[in-house]
């Protein structure tokens, strides 16, 4: 039911209240809810996401390939602050998570976000304790 799709560059997101979800299912009406529009910050994060959250290590080249700028320039002062918190290990050619990282990937990939998304999923589910631990880990 809130289950959500990626066609190209949008995700589409159905609703996530059952009686609705299945009222709209039953009348053959799309149980979309809403649809969000990926920009390139997103596809960045997509990106590294693909890799790091399935425990493989983000070839440096491949990120260049695919958005033609370094990853440390879209992301370098973020890498080093997690390389030396020990999230992170980076050989120079790959940046894979350590096993403290493996740990807290989820949060790892987070400070990946866009700051807008961050905000939002602020907003809609971070308790006060979690969005202070949230500042901590990426400096905003």
């Amino acid at each position: 039911m809130s289950a959500r799709s990626q066609i190209g560059q949008a995700v589409y997101r159905n609703h996530e209240v059952s009686e609705v979800y299945m009222q709209r299912v039953e009348q053959g009406v799309s149980p979309v809810e809403s649809v969000f529009d990926l920009d390139a910050e997103d596809l960045k994060t997509q990106f590294v996401a693909s890799f790091l959250a399935n425990g493989r290590a983000l070839e440096r080249d491949a990120y260049r390939s695919a958005f033609g700028a370094s990853i440390d320039t879209d992301f370098g002062a973020l890498l080093e602050r997690l390389r030396v918190g020990g999230l992170v290990e980076d050989d120079g050619a790959r940046i894979g998570l350590t096993e403290i990282g493996k740990l807290v990937y989820d949060r790892v990939l987070l400070c990946f976000y866009p700051e807008r998304v961050r905000g939002w999923l602020d907003n809609r589910t971070a308790s006060p304790g979690t969005l202070r631990r949230q500042q901590l880990i990426t400096g905003h």
